[in-house]
């Protein structure tokens, strides 16, 4: 058990939403956050992978606007109306749904292309955070190295927010030929304010941000050590505390 009081959130199944409502405002968070979709065509002779990201709803039409797909042959199979399924995250939650006899339109959103896309029928929403997740201020993000035997050069990046099991993390540039998702790299190197930590992590998901030419990366500590994970959780547990005191003066 902890030490710490860190705010424990018990891992929930997946629901499975059918509101038009609740299915737009939780694709709106998606966009809203930027964050990458994963798309893959399984129906097809052999299953096709590729990514995209939501950049926009339109509630009362029932569409969303997906950015470009990568890589091009992926785009493809969109266009020809292939059945997809697709998968995000945001903050450990699970957003996935399948697309099937959709409508598919090339579009702009302020001056970005993109294609206009029916919503889904369903989305399965799946809460699997279990633990408090503390969001850092550009004042305060730590510096970070990220290297390994398959990372060379190590890159530099920022420290965007952290829990008890992962964080996510900034790094100039495009970085999605570079990093893959589900590779472990050995040295994360984070600077805390009162020491240095050095843990391994596993790569769960990467996102580029064209609009601020950086990409941003999910991982899951990977195998640490008691005292690593001690250290973690007083970090966190620190900025946990900033926030509720700032909030507490906000009131």
């Amino acid at each position: 058990m902890s030490r710490f009081n860190i705010e424990e959130k018990v891992t929930q199944g997946p629901e499975t939403l059918t509101d038009p409502l609740e299915i737009a405002g939780h694709l709106r968070t998606l966009a809203t956050h930027k964050e990458r979709v994963n798309l893959s065509f399984t129906e097809l002779p052999v299953a096709r992978h590729g990514y995209t990201s939501v950049l926009a709803v339109d509630r009362e039409r029932k569409l969303m606007a997906l950015d470009e797909v990568v890589p091009l042959e992926s785009e493809r199979f969109l266009v020809d109306g292939q059945t997809f399924e697709a998968e995000g995250y945001h903050e450990g939650v699970r957003m996935s749904w399948t697309s099937r006899n959709y409508r598919l339109k090339r579009g702009s959103l302020e001056g970005v292309p993109c294609f206009w896309i029916d919503l889904p029928a369903e989305l399965e929403y799946h809460q699997r955070r279990d633990a408090y997740r503390a969001p850092l201020k550009r004042s305060q993000s730590p510096n970070v190295n990220l290297g390994g035997s398959k990372l060379s050069p190590s890159l530099v990046g920022k420290l965007l927010d952290i829990s008890a099991t992962g964080c996510k993390l900034q790094f100039p540039g495009n970085l999605t030929d570079i990093l893959q998702p589900g590779a472990i790299y050995e040295r994360l190197t984070i600077a805390l304010p009162e020491a240095t930590l050095v843990v391994a992590v596993e790569m769960r998901h990467l996102y580029y941000d064209r609009g601020r030419d950086a990409s941003q990366a999910g991982v899951r500590f990977y195998e640490i050590s008691g005292y690593e994970q001690r250290q973690i959780e007083r970090y966190v547990f620190q900025l946990q505390r900033e926030s509720r005191r700032l909030d507490f003066e906000d009131e």
